[in-house]
C-alpha cells in the first residue's frame, strides 16, 4: 500500500497568466475527480500538489466549480475541506539548466524562405483559404542579394544562402509609412484573374515580332488561337480542392518533361502577373503597363542584347518595376530564385524619354511552384540592391519608345481578339465605339475591342512592319558587313511592297529611311519612328479612359487588358463563383 503522504505531480493549466513562484496562481475550473486523476499521472510542469484521498477529491471538485463561478479567487495556502487546492512553488532550476532552456525556447523573429510554405503573412496556417503568396526582402542592409555561380554553372547551398540573407515581409519597400495595406499570405484566385493574367503575360523571345508577323493578320490570329489552346491545356492540370485554391492534379506527375516545362512557364507568368498587381497595390499604386520582353525590346533605344528582364512594369504613381518570372518544382525553387536574382543584380533606370529616366522602384523575382497533388505556391523575392547597400553593377538605362510599345500592343490586341472570336478584320458591323463578340475559348467568354483599332488596323500594320524591317536591316548590316539599304528593300519586297508605296506613304519616306540606315547608328529606331510618324498614329488610335467608360456602360463586369481589349466570362471553367 502506498504511503498517503507520498507527493505526486499534477499539471495546472492557467490561461492568460504568467507562472511565478511568488505570485498567487488563479484557480483552474475542474469538473470531476476523474479529470484530476488523469492529470495526476502527468509529469510536473507548473506546480506540485499534495496527494489527497478520494473523498477529499470529490469535495475539492465541488469547491473548484464554485470557485470558478466566483471569478476564480486566489488559491489558499492550506488544504481544508471546501478550500481550494494548496500549491507549492516549483523549486528554482540550476542557472545552467535555466539558461539552456531559455535558449532552446527562444522564438525566431524571421521566417526564412525554406519555411515559407509553413506560414504566410496574414494567415495562421497553411490551411487558410486560397493559394499561398509569400514575399521576401533582404534581412539587413548588409545582406547579399545575389550569389555567384560555380564554374560548373550551379550554386553552392542555394537554400542556405536565401535563408541567411532574406526575411519575410508584408510591406513593399516603396510602401508609404502610414499605409495600412499589407500583403495577404493567402489569396483566392478567381478565374477572371487567371484569364486576364494568362492572355497578357507574354510569349516569345526578343526577336518574336517580325515584319511578316506584323503584316499578316491571319498568321497573328492563328498563332493566338494556338497559344489560347495551349493555355486551356495547362489550366486543365489544376482543380478546385474545396478550399478555393488552385491545386495541381495527380496526373501531372505522369506528364512528359517538355509538357511540364510548358506548364511551369505559363503558371510562372500568371504568378508573376498576379504578384505585380498585389505588389503595387500594397504600395498604393495600380498597374499601367506590363510589358513582356518580346514586345518592349523592339522599342528600346538602343537595344540591350539578349539579356533582358522578363517584364517591365509601369505603375501609375510609383514608376517602373522589373520582374523576373520562374516556375517549376518546389525542390528546384532555391536554384531558380538565385538565377532570377542574378538576372536582377544590375541596377536599371527606365523611362519613355531621356528626361524621365529614373531608377526602378523594385526588382522582383517570382517563383510559382508546380507539383503534382500540391497547391500552386507563389513566392516573390525583392532585392532592392541600391537601397540595401549591396555591391551592384553599373547603372544601365532602358529608354523606351512609347509609341512603338502602344502600336505593338494594338496589333497584339487585334490578333488576340480575332483569335478568340475566330473572325477576320475588317468587320462588317462597326457601329458605336466598341465591337463585342462571344468566344468558345477559356470556358466561354465575351470579348470587346475599340472600333478605332479595326478602322486603322491596315495603317498600323504597315507602319510597324516598315519600322521592324528597317530595324532588322540595320542590325544585319552591322553583323554581316552589308549595305543596310539593300537589305531593307529586299525585306520590303518580301512583304509585298512593290515599287512606290500608296497612301498614306510616299516614295520619299521609304527612300529617306533607306538612305540613312547606315548613318543613324544607335538612333536608328528613333529616326525610323519619327519618319513613319508613329507617335502621331499612336495618339490617334490608342484607346482612352473615355473608351473604357463607354465599354463599362455598354456591358458591366468586364476586365480590361493593357492593350485595350475587354473580356468577361460567360461560363465558369473552374466551377466556382465568378468574380470579375
Amino acid at each position: 500500500m502506498k504511503n498517503p503522504k507520498t507527493k505526486v505531480s499534477a499539471t495546472i493549466a492557467i490561461v492568460g497568466a504568467k507562472p511565478s513562484a511568488r505570485a498567487p496562481v488563479k484557480s483552474h475550473p475542474i469538473a470531476t475527480g476523474t479529470k484530476i486523476a488523469a492529470s495526476v499521472k502527468s509529469k510536473p510542469v507548473v506546480a506540485k500538489v499534495r496527494a489527497v484521498s478520494s473523498a477529499k477529491l470529490k469535495a475539492v471538485a465541488t469547491t473548484a466549480k464554485v470557485a470558478a463561478s466566483a471569478k476564480s479567487k486566489p488559491i489558499a495556502t492550506k488544504a481544508k475541506a471546501g478550500a481550494p487546492i494548496p500549491v507549492k512553488a516549483v523549486p528554482a532550476r540550476p542557472k545552467a539548466v535555466a539558461a539552456k532552456a531559455a535558449t532552446s525556447s527562444k522564438p525566431k523573429t524571421a521566417t526564412t524562405l525554406s519555411k515559407a510554405s509553413a506560414t504566410a503573412p496574414g494567415s495562421v496556417s497553411i490551411t487558410s483559404i486560397g493559394n499561398p503568396f509569400t514575399y521576401f526582402v533582404p534581412a539587413t542592409a548588409k545582406s547579399a542579394t545575389f550569389k555567384k555561380r560555380r564554374k560548373n554553372g550551379g550554386y553552392k547551398a542555394p537554400q542556405d544562402f536565401l535563408d541567411k540573407n532574406f526575411t519575410k515581409t508584408v510591406k513593399a519597400p516603396f510602401t508609404k509609412a502610414r499605409s495600412r495595406r499589407t500583403l495577404d499570405g493567402h489569396c483566392v484566385i478567381f478565374p477572371a484573374e487567371v484569364r486576364i493574367a494568362a492572355i497578357q503575360c507574354g510569349y516569345g523571345p526578343e526577336d518574336f515580332w517580325t515584319p511578316r508577323l506584323a503584316m499578316s493578320a491571319g498568321e497573328g490570329a492563328a498563332l493566338k488561337r494556338f497559344l489560347i489552346s495551349r493555355l486551356e491545356m495547362v489550366v486543365s492540370c489544376v482543380e478546385d480542392n474545396g478550399k478555393k485554391d488552385w491545386k495541381v492534379s495527380k496526373f501531372y506527375e505522369h506528364l512528359e518533361p517538355s509538357d511540364k516545362q510548358v506548364c511551369s512557364f505559363i503558371f510562372g507568368g500568371i504568378g508573376t502577373f498576379l504578384v505585380a498587381q498585389k505588389w503595387l497595390h500594397v504600395g498604393g499604386d495600380k498597374l499601367k503597363f506590363v510589358l513582356h520582353k518580346s514586345l518592349y525590346t523592339k522599342a528600346l533605344v538602343p537595344s540591350i542584347g539578349a539579356k533582358s528582364p522578363d517584364y517591365l512594369v509601369n505603375g501609375k504613381a510609383t514608376g517602373w518595376h522589373v520582374f523576373e518570372s520562374k516556375g517549376g518544382a518546389k525542390n528546384d525553387r532555391p536554384t531558380r530564385i538565385l538565377q532570377g536574382l542574378e538576372q536582377l543584380s544590375q541596377e536599371l533606370e527606365i523611362g519613355w524619354t531621356l528626361t524621365s529616366l529614373k531608377p526602378t522602384k523594385s526588382a522582383v523575382c517570382v517563383h510559382t511552384s508546380v507539383d503534382a497533388n500540391e497547391v500552386l505556391e507563389v513566392l516573390a523575392v525583392d532585392p532592392p540592391a541600391k537601397r540595401h547597400g549591396a555591391k551592384i553593377k553599373a547603372v544601365k538605362s532602358l529608354l523606351l519608345l512609347e509609341e512603338v510599345c502602344k502600336l505593338l500592343l494594338i496589333l497584339d490586341t487585334i490578333d488576340l481578339f480575332c483569335g478568340l472570336t475566330r473572325t477576320s478584320t475588317p468587320m462588317d458591323e462597326m457601329d458605336g465605339a466598341w465591337s463585342f463578340k462571344n468566344s468558345d475559348f477559356l470556358g466561354g467568354v465575351e470579348v470587346g475591342i475599340p472600333n478605332v483599332y479595326l478602322k486603322y488596323e491596315a495603317l498600323v500594320r504597315v507602319r510597324v512592319a516598315v519600322y521592324l524591317a528597317a530595324d532588322e536591316a540595320h542590325r544585319e548590316a552591322r553583323t554581316y558587313g552589308k549595305n543596310a539599304s539593300d537589305i531593307f528593300y529586299d525585306k520590303l519586297d518580301s512583304l509585298g511592297f512593290n515599287g512606290a508605296l500608296s497612301q498614306p506613304y510616299g516614295d520619299w519616306t521609304i527612300e529617306h529611311i533607306a538612305k540613312n540606315l547606315d548613318d543613324w547608328g544607335d538612333n536608328c529606331r528613333t529616326e525610323c519612328a519619327k519618319n513613319l510618324k508613329m507617335k502621331e498614329l499612336a495618339a490617334q488610335v490608342w484607346w482612352s479612359d473615355s473608351d473604357q467608360s463607354v465599354a463599362k456602360m455598354t456591358a458591366a463586369g468586364f476586365n480590361f487588358t493593357f492593350g485595350g481589349m475587354c473580356i468577361r466570362g460567360r461560363n465558369n471553367p473552374m466551377k466556382r463563383s465568378e468574380v470579375d
